[in-house]
């Protein structure tokens, strides 16, 4: 399992883009105050604007197949958006409220190792040397980061300002 595709740089590219969407998503999250709104409401609402945009993506695209899906893959799908959607949203929501954006975003750098363990142990992938080198690499990351000291905590910087633009560089 975990075949690479035809194209390498496009699948890269996709992927930097979908993990830009997501840091906006948490520091959005983050600093505008949805962190505090109920974290059901807040998902209602992405869901919905989600599903508006997969459906007119779909059908501009032609790739929208709805009556062509079986039961199989009405669960499925079900199944997926409980976890992915209902569920990963609603705890990450949880976590940025908790432990603010910077950090929630690296300890969901997590998740290819989840997906490497979900993946050996419900779907029979194999581990090879080289996943295990990733992931090892990644555990090293994490270690990494939240052993070394905030910004500005030898300055006494706090977090709000952190992010702030010195004035003598403007």
């Amino acid at each position: 399992g975990g075949g690479g595709g035809s194209n390498v740089p496009l699948g890269a590219a996709l992927a930097l883009v979908s993990g830009g969407t997501y840091a906006f998503y948490l520091l959005y999250l983050d600093k505008s105050g949805l962190k505090n709104s109920h974290p059901v409401r807040v998902n209602f609402f992405t869901t919905c604007a989600q599903t508006l945009m997969l459906f007119l993506f779909g059908a501009v695209g032609g790739s929208f197949r709805f009556l062509q899906m079986t039961g199989r893959s009405f669960a499925l799908a079900a199944l997926i958006s409980l976890c992915n959607g209902v569920l990963a949203f609603y705890l990450l929501q949880v976590g940025v409220k908790n432990t603010g954006a910077p950090t929630a975003a690296i300890l969901s750098t997590f998740e290819p190792i989840t997906g490497m363990a979900v993946g050996c142990l419900l779907l029979n992938e194999r581990m090879t040397p080289a996943k295990a080198a990733a992931a090892l690499r990644i555990l090293a990351g994490v270690l990494l980061l939240s052993l070394l000291p905030e910004k500005g905590e030898k300055t006494g910087q706090t977090q709000e300002n952190a992010c702030q633009i010195p004035v003598d560089v403007v």
